[in-house]
């Protein structure tokens, strides 16, 4: 896990590995951004009703 801290690649990566990481790192980009627009949705449906 060192490598993370110096910014090194990690040790062995194979494509695979770094598929998997930017896989990863998409997914929260993604779950991130649901949250955002569920927030939304939720705030306009709020004001719909009032």
């Amino acid at each position: 896990m060192e490598w993370l801290l110096t910014g090194d690649n990690p040790p062995n990566a194979t494509k695979w590995q770094q598929r998997a990481t930017i896989a990863e790192a998409k997914l929260e980009s993604f779950k991130l951004g649901l949250r955002n627009l569920t927030e939304t949705v939720s705030s306009l449906t709020q004001i719909i009703t009032d």
